[in-house]
């Protein structure tokens, strides 16, 4: 994204502000602008969403095997109770 210092300039020029205060705020717009890190698309895709989506699914399998073990649990805990109650 450009910054048009120029324009800027002129605008705080418009509004009766002095030279000098129009030019340090420029200046200063301008190396503020200079200084932000913008994004790309290509930052936002592969890079950064991949590794996201592979912790996701490693989460959503250790879920999976956690409810898998908590029904397992429960279906050995029915049966022995089951078994105990039928003596």
């Amino acid at each position: 994204m450009t910054f048009d210092t120029h324009k800027f300039y002129k605008h705080l020029k418009a509004s009766k502000m002095p030279d000098s205060w129009a030019d340090s705020i420029t200046v200063g717009f301008s190396e503020a602008q200079g200084a932000m890190q913008v994004a790309s698309k290509k930052d936002l895709s592969v890079e950064l969403v991949l590794p996201v989506i592979q912790q996701l699914k490693s989460l959503e399998t250790n879920v999976v095997r956690r409810i898998a073990y908590i029904a397992l649990f429960q279906i050995v805990s029915l049966t022995v109770f089951r078994f105990l109650l039928s003596r």
